[in-house]
């Protein structure tokens, strides 16, 4: 009876993760796939779509601190303090609010937040 080999595929438009509990079985799909396809190795993952993986050894752990200082850093908050609530708690919230100057701005931020929250 043959062993069961654990394998992961994970694609994100032209970036790849690939990993199996068998050495053996992930150096031989990777042979079949760069048959078909061009592919380029770069050894173990360190960093991935703003996750970066650390190794020890009981496992891998997945740290996104540098993405979140990135997002500070561009939003021009590197300096900011947390707080519980991060937004005025008694201000009531009216039809005559003013206009965002840059709702592009806004966008990205809460895309970046959401990507944050979400990975």
């Amino acid at each position: 009876m043959s062993k069961a080999h654990i394998t992961f595929l994970l694609i994100y438009v032209d970036d790849i993760i690939i990993t199996s509990s068998s050495s053996s079985f992930l150096s031989s799909f990777i042979k079949q796939q760069n048959i078909m396809f061009a592919l380029k190795d770069l050894g173990s993952l360190h960093y991935f779509l703003g996750v970066k993986v650390c190794r020890d050894a009981s496992g891998l752990y997945l740290k996104q601190t540098e993405y979140v200082f990135d997002l500070l850093k561009q939003f021009n908050l590197k300096h900011a303090f947390s707080c519980p609530t991060p937004m005025v708690t008694r201000k009531s919230l009216s039809e005559e609010a003013e206009l965002m100057k840059n709702p592009t701005l806004y966008r990205r931020s809460i895309g970046g937040l959401q990507y944050l929250i979400n990975t």
